[in-house]
């Protein structure tokens, strides 16, 4: 059990966050991660057909072997925190929670939320963030443009900086102490973020926080791996593999090797 690796997946490249997030907090484990780039983005995808894609995902790494799952996207995590999402045999895991507990530990009055249209429209974080910090305000910024950019490799670009700044100028109008970032692709965007917010408003990252979460339950399971034992991550994509293991080795330092196809979803 202790040598068997933690699967992650997202819609696209985004959850290799949480795998940077994962490995730098435990780097005796092995990641198998998934990337449904043939269906990117979720965001604008209903719920419901989201938390579809996470079920068929979710059974797929337990059928490699994983010992946990985290869900490395924010619409799955919704969609889990619902209760549209069943975990199977072995512990799944999503953002949420990890970040709205940070929110409440940290005692922020006003968060600004950034998320994709579907992670908005569902209301998780304002309801998660409410039972856990009654007294925090809340105002969630849906953003369409940033993860299309980011997977086009775009967010060093002027035009992805623009986006930045004109969707997070209403939360600053606003008076946000902090910004959660509620989606696993804006991380790739924090150089333009922090450029625009300035230094006295907090970032609340959910890849880290969960990274800590996985951590201690891994701890507490007696699951943690002593080793790495020089076995491989391995890494799918749905869609293109070439696009997922270009942005793991080059932006991230990950041996990828061959990054393999698959589509999970019924036809």
């Amino acid at each position: 059990m202790k040598d068997r690796p933690i699967g992650v997946f997202d819609s696209g490249v985004g959850g290799l966050t949480v795998v940077r997030e994962l490995l730098a907090l435990l780097p005796e484990e092995r990641v198998i991660y998934f990337a449904d780039n043939a269906y990117v983005p979720y965001g604008s995808r209903p719920l419901e057909q989201v938390a579809e894609f996470a079920q068929a995902i979710v059974r797929f790494l337990e059928e490699q072997g994983v010992k946990m799952v985290v869900t490395g996207c924010n619409m799955s995590s919704a969609a889990l925190m619902d209760g549209l999402v069943k975990p199977g045999r072995i512990p799944l895991v999503g953002l949420v929670e990890p970040a709205c507990r940070a929110v409440a530990l940290r005692g922020c009055k006003r968060v600004g939320v950034l998320a994709t249209p579907g992670t908005v429209k569902s209301g998780i974080y304002s309801r998660a963030i409410a039972g856990m910090n009654p007294g925090c305000e809340v105002l969630e910024e849906a953003c369409s443009e940033l993860v299309p950019l980011v997977e086009a490799g775009e967010f060093g670009s002027e035009q992805s900086r623009s986006v930045v700044k004109a969707h997070l100028s209403p939360l600053l109008n606003w008076g946000m102490d902090t910004v959660l970032l509620g989606c696993t692709h804006y991380p790739f965007l924090l150089p333009a973020i922090e450029q625009v917010i300035g230094s006295g408003i907090s970032v609340i990252d959910p890849a880290r926080e969960v990274a800590v979460v996985v951590r201690k339950a891994l701890a507490g399971g007696d699951s943690l791996s002593p080793s790495s034992n020089g076995l491989p991550h391995r890494f799918f994509a749905s869609g293109d593999p070439v696009q997922l293991g270009s942005f793991a080795e080059e932006l991230f330092g990950l041996q990828v090797g061959a990054v393999e196809k698959r589509d999970v979803h019924p036809s």
